[in-house]
């Protein structure tokens, strides 16, 4: 006769991670999403078909770690599987949005109004959570913007295209702040390798709907198309955006997203490095602007922005995460050469 059913035990939430480690991933992640610019460039295909196949890819190389960690209910999520579809969806739209805009407006006013995210989820915490953030964190991203803005140019345009386009970088910015903040929410309860695992093929289903009702190829071209995408997969997705995504479940949102305006620093290091692109001065300038802001950034008190967020119960380890979006984008320059 079969003895008493055992009772299953909780799941013990994992230890916090080692001091200065998510600091430590917004770095590594910056560094990978850094790498966008160069290999989106290197391709021929449509940014919108790199953007769907880079996620998707990375969506299928994570999938088999996070089936080994947490065997066929790897992605349900539970009751935050509505808000990590979302996110999905937002960072969708980030990328149909952004590389849209910058083919009706100047790579200057694209790059600019696409990267006020920062801002965005500051006034949201401000007004939602009735907590307003220190003047570090509102400093530090207007001087992020506003070098995000040298960095892309002085090529302002006033037409009513370029309004259509302005206004398409403002909806990706937009869509961004959404998807970290979704993104804070999520992490609370839910560990970053599944999370990512959803949020990319639900990305890179909608952008594959974009494509087929726009009436856009959906495969690319050639073995070296599919080296750059899946380059794109692993470095920028999967050491970029996953890497954020883990970041969330214990730093504020708005830092991660500051954090993410220093893609155009690394990406103008990388081209002048291996392109042979000298950075102009004003490309300079908005450097120095966009690593000052981050720094005065990640100057806040002990405490700010400990409520916008809960340790994760099932912390995992750093997984493996154009859009990207802090551009750094000339004219000529493929769309997809932003944050990350």
């Amino acid at each position: 006769m079969p003895g008493p059913a055992r009772p299953s035990s909780p799941r013990q939430p994992a230890p916090a991670p080692a001091a200065g480690a998510p600091t430590l991933a917004l770095l590594v992640g910056v560094a990978a999403i850094s790498s966008a610019a160069i290999l989106t460039r290197a391709s021929a295909s449509d940014p919108l078909l790199v953007a769907l196949w880079r996620l998707l890819l990375a969506a299928l190389l994570l999938l088999p770690a996070a089936l080994a960690r947490h065997g066929s209910g790897a992605l349900r999520l539970g009751r935050q599987a509505l808000p990590t579809l979302a996110s999905g969806l937002a960072l969708a739209v980030h990328f149909a949005a952004w590389n849209r805009s910058l083919l009706l407006t100047s790579v200057a006013s694209s790059v600019t109004l696409v990267t006020v995210h920062p801002v965005f989820i500051l006034l949201w915490d401000a007004w939602r959570l009735r907590r307003p953030a220190p003047a570090t964190a509102w400093w530090g991203s207007a001087l992020a913007v506003v070098g995000s803005g040298l960095v892309g140019g002085a090529d302002w345009g006033l037409s009513p295209r370029a309004l259509q386009g302005d206004l398409l970088a403002l909806l990706g910015a937009l869509a961004m702040a959404a998807y970290l903040l979704l993104g804070r929410r999520v992490r609370g309860e839910a560990e970053a390798l599944p999370y990512s695992v959803v949020v990319y093929l639900t990305a890179s289903a909608a952008l594959a709907a974009f494509l087929v009702v726009s009436g856009r190829p959906l495969l690319p071209l050639g073995a070296r198309e599919w080296a750059l995408m899946a380059g794109l997969a692993v470095g920028p997705t999967i050491f970029g955006h996953t890497l954020f995504s883990w970041a969330l479940g214990f730093l504020p949102a708005q830092l991660v997203s500051v954090s993410i305006l220093g893609e155009p620093v690394g990406a103008g290091l990388l081209a002048w490095l291996l392109l042979g692109e000298r950075p102009s001065p004003g490309a300079v300038a908005g450097d120095l602007l966009i690593l000052a802001g981050i720094a005065l950034s990640l100057q806040r008190p002990g405490r700010a922005g400990a409520a916008t967020r809960r340790a994760p119960r099932l912390a995992t380890a750093p997984g493996p995460g154009g859009s990207g979006a802090a551009a750094r984008s000339r004219p000529g320059s493929l769309p997809d050469q932003g944050q990350g």
